[in-house]
This record gives C-alpha cells, sequence and structure tokens, in this order.
C-alpha cells in the first residue's frame, strides 16, 4: 500500500508517529528523488496559498521563488541551469542572512545586490516560511534528496503548532521534550490534523500520477492546506 493509501485517522498514536517519520520518502533513485521534490513544491504551494490570505502581503522574492522552481521542474524532469544555481546560491546565502540577522554571511557583490533587492523592508513574520522554501530550493536545485525533510518541517513547525493553538487552546508551546511531544500526539488525533495530512496525501498522489507539470502547476494554484479561509492566515505565519 501507498502511503497516500493509508486511512491516517485510523492508525493509532504510535502507528500515527511512525507514519509521520517518513511520510516525504516516495523511493529511491533519480525519479523518486524528483517526485519527493515535486510532492514538496505542491505542499509548499497549498501552505502559501494559506499564507497569502494574510494580511500582510508576500515578499517579492517568494512568488518568485515558486516560479523558479515550477519552471526548473516543467518537463518532468529537473532543468537546472547556470543561472538558475546562482540565482539558489544567493537565495540560500540572503535567506541565511535574513533569518539570522546577520549581513556577514552574504559573501559577494551579487549576495549584497540580491539582498538589497529582495530583502531589506521584508516583514521578518516571513521568517519561517522562507527558510523552508529556501532550503526547498536547495534540495530541488542542488538535488541533494533531502526533500522528504521538508515534508516533515512542515507538519512539525506548521501544522501540529498551527493545531495546539488553535484547536487545543494552548496559549504557550514552551515546555519539555515530553509535554512538547504530548502536545504533538494530542494535535494528531484532531479531525483537523487528519484533514491536513488528507491534503497532503492528496499532494503525495498527484506527485506519482504521471500528471504533466503545467496542469499541476495550474491546478494548485486554487489549492490550501488548511480548510477555512481563517486558518493559518496571519497570527501562524
Amino acid at each position: 500500500m501507498e502511503k497516500y493509501e493509508v486511512d491516517f485517522a485510523a492508525l493509532d498514536a504510535a502507528g500515527k508517529r511512525e507514519f509521520l517519520s517518513t511520510f516525504g520518502v516516495m523511493g529511491y533513485g533519480p525519479a523518486a528523488e524528483f517526485q519527493e521534490g515535486l510532492f514538496a513544491l505542491l505542499a509548499y504551494t497549498r501552505l502559501y496559498n494559506d499564507f497569502k490570505k494574510s494580511k500582510e502581503a508576500p515578499p517579492e522574492i517568494v512568488p518568485l521563488v515558486f516560479d523558479r522552481l515550477w519552471s526548473c521542474m516543467e518537463t518532468g524532469e529537473l532543468a537546472i541551469s547556470p543561472e538558475l544555481e546562482d540565482f539558489q546560491e544567493c537565495l540560500e546565502h540572503c535567506v541565511g542572512a535574513f533569518v539570522n540577522g546577520d549581513l556577514g554571511m552574504l559573501d559577494s557583490d551579487e549576495d549584497d545586490a540580491f539582498y538589497a533587492q529582495y530583502f531589506e523592508g521584508c516583514g521578518h513574520r516571513w521568517e519561517g516560511f522562507l527558510d523552508g522554501l529556501g532550503h526547498l530550493c536547495f534540495d530541488i536545485v542542488g538535488r541533494t534528496g533531502c526533500a522528504p525533510e521538508r515534508i516533515g518541517e512542515l507538519i512539525e513547525w506548521t501544522i501540529e503548532p498551527d493545531i495546539e493553538r488553535r484547536v487545543l487552546g494552548l496559549e504557550s508551546l514552551t515546555g519539555t521534550s515530553s509535554q512538547q511531544e504530548a502536545w504533538a500526539a494530542r494535535a494528531r488525533e484532531t479531525p483537523e490534523f487528519c484533514a491536513a495530512i488528507a491534503r497532503l496525501q492528496e499532494d503525495q498522489k498527484a506527485a506519482a500520477s504521471g500528471v504533466s507539470i503545467p496542469e499541476l502547476r495550474a491546478r494548485y494554484q486554487a489549492l490550501a492546506l488548511f480548510s477555512e479561509p481563517s486558518q493559518c492566515g496571519g497570527d501562524t505565519l
């Protein structure tokens, strides 16, 4: 049985934890790596569609990164040009400088110009999303094979905290490791969490379906990760 066919909601607590630990992995070899990168891109596109509903407009760099990633996968095979590699390297350095507040991470005049164009004045509420998107760009362009980690991070850093605050009513997520795991386990039992995982399973199935990338790109402009327009809008971002 493929992971996108599993009834996640029916699993017990241990089964849910085990399922999520390898959810993003779709096999071995170049074809599987492409599908894993596409799966992560579909999931992040959903999340971006949620975040666009927040009051703060997305930084200019965000839609540009999505455009580059969709374009490089458009034929069903990765098309990595030297220009895209340069773009990814500048993005990596600038996201690091932005997230860490350390302009010393800018390594060249190109980095400086890239940062001045896209990151000066960028709202820090987008730090977490830009950090994940920057890693995804590195995974796809650099062919690292680490795209499954982006799915794990999306679940751990976005979906679980959102459910813990919005559904479980937790005001603070600061606690011991055992407390945090207990909160996560409770979140995974909620219908809202299971619904989000079901949407990610749809993304995984789509990534393995052989549907053309342009068709998926068009379809995913209207899909979101959270069902309610108010969910994962401003505060979670």
